[in-house]
């Protein structure tokens, strides 16, 4: 299993980062290679809740259901999907940032299925990795020009 993780700084509160997140729709705001979000479940987003993706990885269209596997209201959420082999779940840790705003941490979790596979993980995550800092510049550049609460 390959682990990865990175954090930044997002100048909403918590509350706001979170309602953003937990909505598929904003998937291809931020997540590169998105193509296509269709929700299976309806709004609210609930533990349990699902959405048909198609994103491209590593140069080709993949067709995945992401599922909610953990979900605290303006703290945390969990997402996770099987792929080709691959069993991946993404979190995002939210907590207010001591200065103002959100201290944004995503982690995801890469593993093989199968034995065969164990060899391709690491390459995988590279490309997670990669993946993951253009999302969170993209969640920086949402959240730079967002007006302060009750403003």
């Amino acid at each position: 299993m390959q682990r990865l993780e990175r954090a930044t700084q997002l100048a909403a509160e918590p509350a706001q980062v979170f309602a953003f997140l937990v909505d598929p729709d904003n998937l291809p705001r931020w997540q590169p290679g998105i193509r296509v979000v269709e929700r299976l479940s309806p709004p609210p987003t609930v533990l349990g809740s699902s959405a048909n993706v198609i994103r491209d990885v590593m140069g080709q269209a993949v067709a995945v259901t992401l599922t909610v596997t953990d979900l605290v209201p303006d703290r945390r959420l969990s997402l996770s999907t099987s792929a080709s082999g691959f069993g991946v779940t993404v979190t995002a840790d939210l907590e207010p940032a001591p200065d103002a705003g959100t201290r944004l941490t995503v982690s995801a979790t890469v593993k093989a299925e199968n034995p065969i596979l164990m060899a391709l993980e690491g390459m995988i995550a590279s490309a997670g990795v990669a993946e993951l800092d253009v999302g969170l510049q993209r969640l920086r550049e949402v959240f730079a020009a967002v007006p302060e609460p009750g403003a």
